[in-house]
């Protein structure tokens, strides 16, 4: 059975999108969308997911992951419910779930503390970038105010915890779309295997993109 969060259209909005309660199920978004055969993806249940607080299943979609954010479908909606860019605050709601250390959910829904973060890593990695020069004039000058080892001891760790936090997520997005699509947990080697081709495959079309192709505003997306 469904577990229904009334305030989640709600929340949904604070990651970046209209107020897609304007919808009214019509399906062209679906219906224009290139990437949409064979039901393989569908604005339109995503939507329908957000307005009734179906946030298991949004939350355990593959689908949320196929869009290739073309515009096609926010421009053909004649209630300008702008699905397109509801699908991606899905993926920044996703991505803020699954992200354990809740640093995610703050830079997406207050732009101050995005911006604030964003120039502390940048820093902190121009920082530790500096080291694979050292002899540099500006190396120099950093390596007065803080030893070298703790500007590079201080990146690695960085990159350490930015990578296990990585695999985290993804650990925890895979065994929610496998739940679903199963039942259960599953486990076994299978299991594995299955999930392993499934990452080649998305990588490939991430590389490829393919299918973006066959958007009719492939030449004007951006």
């Amino acid at each position: 059975m469904a577990v229904l969060n009334a305030g989640l259209a709600e929340e949904i909005q604070s990651y970046g999108t209209v107020d897609f309660s304007a919808c009214y199920s019509c399906g062209n978004c679906t219906a224009i969308c290139e990437l949409s055969e064979e039901n393989a993806f569908s604005p339109r249940n995503l939507i329908r997911y957000g307005m009734l607080g179906m946030k298991d299943e949004i939350l355990s979609s593959k689908e949320l992951w196929l869009c290739y954010g073309c515009g096609e479908c926010s421009e053909t909606c004649p209630r300008e419910a702008e699905p397109g860019d509801y699908v991606a605050a899905l993926r920044r709601y996703a991505i803020a779930h699954f992200e354990p250390t809740g640093l995610t959910k703050l830079m997406f829904r207050n732009p101050f503390a995005f911006t604030g973060l964003t120039l502390v890593i940048a820093l902190i990695l121009f920082f530790f970038l500096m080291t694979m020069k050292p002899d540099h004039d500006v190396s120099r000058w950093i390596f007065i105010l803080l030893p070298f080892d703790v500007v590079h001891d201080l990146g690695m760790y960085i990159f350490i915890f930015v990578g296990l936090i990585t695999v985290f997520g993804l650990y925890k997005m895979l065994r929610a779309i496998w739940k679903r699509k199963t039942g259960k947990v599953q486990n076994k080697s299978a299991g594995l295997v299955k999930i392993g081709k499934a990452i080649v495959k998305t990588v490939n079309e991430v590389i490829t993109m393919n299918r973006y192709k066959e958007c009719d505003r492939q030449d004007d997306a951006y």
